[in-house]
């Protein structure tokens, strides 16, 4: 899947994300992004529905916030 970058959507308004539109975000595989979910480096999301969960991108943006945090305390 290709995010067109160009078209206003609602992840650039800082709002909701599915799994698969927060992977491609944060660079990584749908399992990866569940794993982060297990571990608890994402929070559970919000069900919408019994097939849709959603996160906000707020909390991929405070992942992204820890992990460069984390990384500029080693170098």
């Amino acid at each position: 899947m290709v995010l067109d970058t160009n078209k206003p959507s609602i992840v650039s308004g800082g709002g909701l994300v599915r799994a698969r539109e927060g992977a491609a975000i944060l660079r990584v595989s749908r399992a990866t992004f569940w794993r982060y979910v297990k571990l608890g480096l994402l929070p559970r999301g919000i069900r919408l529905t019994a097939r849709c969960t959603v996160w906000r991108m707020a909390d991929l943006d405070a992942l992204v916030s820890r992990q460069a945090e984390k990384n500029s305390e080693v170098a």
